[in-house]
C-alpha cells in the first residue's frame, strides 16, 4: 500500500493507531507527527469490512491483479496487492 491510499483511508475515517511490532507502519510526512498515517494490515482491513467482505481472488490473466469481492452486491475492487484491493473495498463501503 502506498502513502496516498493510506491517507485516503485515514481521511475516510479508518481508525488510526500506533503500530505494534511489524503489524502496521506509521508514516510521517516531513517529520510532522500531525500528518502521520497508519498503514493497516490485511487482517485489519478485512475485519473492518465486516459482513460486507466476501472473498479475495488473484486474477492472473497475463498480469497479477487482486480482487476483493463484496458480499451483498456484485461489486469488486482491485489492486496490485491483497491489502490494496481490500483497502479499496473498505473505501467504497465507507464513501460519504
Amino acid at each position: 500500500m502506498d502513502y496516498e491510499l493510506a491517507k485516503q483511508l485515514k481521511d475516510a475515517g479508518f481508525p488510526q493507531k500506533e503500530p505494534n511490532g511489524f503489524s502496521g507502519l506509521l508514516a510521517h510526512v516531513k517529520g510532522n507527527a500531525d500528518d502521520s498515517t497508519y498503514y493497516p494490515t490485511l487482517e485489519e482491513l478485512i475485519e473492518a469490512c465486516g459482513d460486507h467482505f466476501f472473498t479475495l481472488e488473484l486474477r492472473n490473466g497475463g498480469y497479477k491483479r487482486w480482487e476483493a469481492h463484496e458480499a451483498y452486491y456484485n461489486n469488486h475492487h482491485d489492486g496490485s496487492t491483497p491489502t490494496e484491493a481490500v483497502a479499496r473495498l473498505w473505501l467504497a463501503l465507507n464513501a460519504s
